[in-house]
């Protein structure tokens, strides 16, 4: 199946940065290796509220950050893959008393996925990762938030279709976060489109509080924090948060194994969560991937009709002045020849009557 002409790119959808969109489409083929190199670039001047609606940060108040992500992915076996990154993160906050920087290795992660269905039309895979989190926010923290400072358990599964170059996907999970953060369940779904050298796409990725905040009942300690050192923003640090955020991408094809993707997008929704825009690009590098049997039935393989070219008439070239008749059957008459048992014509032997005249005598012997 045009091995999901696959790449199929790679998926660990977390609420904390989009670029992770580029890899919802992965190759389970045995001892192929992908790397991915993406930067996102995210700004915010507004927060949704805890009843979704938009509000402003204050005059003059912004929040931004830039993602750089490294990711590397190998699978040693069919149908299984493991994969590691590392996240460095910079962002910048402004309001009327200060702007504040910050630029930290922020997160390390180490994940598997699994391919348990393919055929024809649909192909659906299981991952799970760790992330651990190398920043924790503290309350008297004086620098601007890159990450929500919490270690996470991510598990989800994907489903993705196969429409004769339509490719839909669909997407769940869910997102345990430590530090008494709430848990998110994580949703995706959207559309890919392929041309020979160029990928067009668009998807929508959100998440929603479905474990509660240990402080939902102490959220002004978590804005504090937030007004301090992000300028108000609740990017990273709200209370029972829920987003969706949407994602429109152009991937081009340089060779098999090299790719570049544009994407960018906005927020559409949320509450307790940060609202803005975001804008990126990937470069996908990989190499190898041997085709081998299928550890199990995948589909019905269609039976290809070798179509033939009807072949002209043959006939013999008999004008080359030879006289034909020389070369025709000569068929003996049937009363020369006795059918034997064993199916094969002998001639038979004439058998001449005795002379006229002549009478043959048989005389018995006696016994002495």
């Amino acid at each position: 199946m045009k091995n999901l002409k696959t790449t199929l790119f790679l998926s660990v959808v977390t609420f904390t940065s989009i670029s992770i969109a580029d890899e919802i489409f992965k190759s389970f083929a045995p001892e192929r290796f992908d790397s991915y190199f993406s930067v996102n670039y995210f700004k915010t001047e507004a927060n949704y509220s805890a009843q979704g609606s938009q509000t402003s940060l204050a005059s003059g108040a912004s929040f931004q950050i830039t993602d750089i992500n490294a990711k590397a992915r190998y699978i040693p076996s069919l149908d299984f893959g493991i994969y590691g990154a590392i996240n460095i993160g910079s962002s910048e906050s402004a309001d009327a008393i200060a702007t504040r920087r910050n630029s930290t290795l922020n997160e390390l992660t180490l994940g598997v996925d699994y391919q348990i269905y393919t055929s024809e039309f649909i192909t659906s895979y299981v991952d799970g990762a760790l992330i651990k989190t190398l920043e924790k926010i503290k309350p008297d923290t004086d620098s601007a938030l890159n990450n929500d400072g919490a270690d996470k358990l991510i598990a989800q599964i994907t489903a993705i279709f196969d429409l004769d170059g339509f490719y839909p996907f669909a997407q769940g999970g869910f997102n345990y976060r430590t530090e008494g953060l709430s848990t998110l369940m994580t949703y995706a779904g959207g559309l890919e489109i392929r041309f020979i050298k160029a990928t067009v796409g668009a998807g929508l990725y959100g998440y929603i509080t479905i474990k509660d905040d240990s402080k939902t009942n102490k959220a002004s300690e978590r804005d504090a924090v937030n007004l301090r050192v992000d300028a108000g923003s609740k990017k990273f640090n709200g209370v029972n948060p829920n987003n969706l955020d949407s994602d429109f991408y152009v991937k081009f094809d340089i060779n098999r194994d090299i790719s570049i993707k544009l994407n960018v997008g906005t927020t559409l929704l949320g509450s307790n969560s940060a609202s803005g825009s975001h804008f990126g690009g990937t470069l996908a590098w990989g190499f190898g991937g041997s085709q081998r049997a299928l550890s199990r039935p995948r589909s019905r393989p269609v039976k290809i009709e070798k179509q033939t070219q009807p072949a002209q008439q043959f006939k013999e070239d008999t004008d080359d002045g030879v006289n034909q008749d020389y070369f025709k059957t000569v068929r003996p008459s049937k009363d020369n020849y006795i059918k034997q048992l064993d199916g094969s014509s002998q001639p038979a032997k004439s058998v001449e009557p005795a002379p006229p005249g002549y009478k043959l005598k048989l005389k018995k012997l006696k016994k002495k």
